[in-house]
C-alpha cells in the first residue's frame, strides 16, 4: 500500500511540474524570405582570351570572370582555353553576370 500511495505522489509531482511545458503556446517559425537581387546596371563590353570554363565560370586571360547563366550555355561548348571572346555582361548584386557571348573566329 505504500508503495502505490508513494506511486501516486511521484506522478502526482511529475504532471504538476511538466503540465505548465505543454501549456507553452507553438510559436511558428519566422518565414525565411531571401532578398531580391539589385537590378542589373548598365552593360559593359569585354573582349579577351578565355582562360578557363568552370561549371558557369568563364574566366578570362586577363583575370576577369563571367557568370554564364543557362541561356548562353549553348555556346559554351565554343568556350575553350585560347578562344578569343567578345562579351557584355551586367554587374547584379557584385557580379558580372553575361548577357551575351560571341566567340571570335581565330
Amino acid at each position: 500500500m505504500k508503495r502505490w500511495i508513494r506511486a501516486m505522489r511521484l506522478t502526482i509531482a511529475a504532471l504538476a511540474l511538466a503540465g505548465p511545458a505543454f501549456a507553452q503556446p507553438v510559436v511558428p517559425f519566422p518565414e525565411q524570405r531571401q532578398a531580391p537581387d539589385p537590378p542589373p546596371s548598365h552593360s559593359t563590353e569585354v573582349s579577351g582570351q578565355v582562360k578557363s570554363m568552370d561549371g558557369n565560370l568563364l574566366t578570362l586571360s586577363d583575370g576577369q570572370r563571367l557568370v554564364v547563366m543557362p541561356e548562353l550555355t549553348a555556346q559554351t561548348g565554343y568556350l575553350k582555353p585560347g578562344a578569343k571572346v567578345k562579351a557584355s555582361y551586367a554587374e547584379t548584386a557584385g557580379r558580372k553576370v553575361a548577357t551575351s557571348i560571341k566567340v571570335e573566329p581565330n
